[in-house]
């Protein structure tokens, strides 16, 4: 599964918004504005008890883990945390959008940056760097990341061949 949450922050206790890599506005997470969000200790308990019985994997994740201020040792259950951008990649760049269109052959974060689409990305890079055992050739395993009938059906495929599913796949 994803988490996909967004958690209030008073404007003035943000420095950045980085809109253009983070696709965060003033007014999404502005508790006076904005609808549905999050505190940071709640945001911490949703994304501990996702973890319960899974993998956390993401590009980048050992910072989202500091940003909730979470340790590993908060993720009781949680199977491991999975940085892919923490991964040997060889000679590669390791931003998500160049390890995607390399390894995967998938173009990202070419619009509005969308959480979604990275974490899609996260995962089926793991699952070829799994597969390879290390450091997969260019454009080995192909994942559809757009959530079509091709990509359902692919990720699975990508688990089995990396040595079994996962939950939450």
């Amino acid at each position: 599964c994803a988490c996909d949450v967004w958690v209030a922050h008073a404007p003035s206790a943000v420095v950045a918004y980085h809109t253009r890599w983070s696709g965060v506005r003033p007014e999404d997470v502005d508790p006076e504005t904005a609808e549905g969000l999050l505190s940071l200790p709640e945001a911490a308990a949703l994304v501990a008890r996702l973890a319960r019985g899974c993998y956390l994997i993401g590009h980048g994740v050992s910072g989202d883990l500091r940003s909730l201020r979470l340790a590993s040792t908060d993720l009781y259950g949680c199977l491991g945390v999975v940085d892919t951008a923490e991964l040997d990649w060889g000679d590669r760049e390791v931003n998500l959008a160049a390890l995607a269109d390399d390894v995967l052959g998938e173009a990202i974060q070419e619009g509005e940056h969308c959480p979604v689409e990275d974490a899609r990305a996260a995962m089926a890079l793991w699952l070829a760097h799994r597969a390879a055992r290390g450091p997969p050739p260019p454009r080995e395993v192909r994942v559809a990341l757009d959530g079509d009938a091709a990509g359902e059906a692919a990720l699975p495929r990508a688990v089995d061949e990396a040595g079994g599913r996962l939950e939450g796949v």
